[in-house]
């Protein structure tokens, strides 16, 4: 299943479902705008705006990849002389909630 606000990506089995992030390195797809059930019609946001779940201490600003909690962005490490790897998003609000929370991001 995937739930509300979880960063996705394309099934690497398949390339026509999604299924969340579940590692770092994964490639970003979109954000689940809707819980669905897997193999089922959904809605994804895959530019712009959208609530996606973030890991806690981040800050505005931070640019986000895929972390090894399903669903979740973290902060993107740089992969060196300013490159960074597998990066589609930008977090608008910080979070310091304790935990990981839906935070509004830029998807690019």
């Amino acid at each position: 299943a995937i739930a509300v606000n979880s960063a996705v990506k394309m099934d690497s089995t398949t390339g026509v479902k999604v299924t969340p992030t579940a590692a770092a390195g994964d490639f970003l797809f979109g954000v689940a705008e809707t819980a669905f059930a897997d193999e089922a019609y959904g809605w994804v946001t895959t530019e712009g705006i959208a609530l996606c779940l973030v890991a806690d201490s981040m800050a505005a600003g931070d640019v986000m990849a895929a972390s090894g909690t399903a669903g979740t962005l973290t902060k993107a490490v740089e992969a060196g002389s300013g490159d960074y790897e597998h990066v589609r998003a930008e977090l608008l609000a910080a979070n310091s909630s304790g935990g990981a929370a839906a935070r509004l991001v830029r998807l690019i």
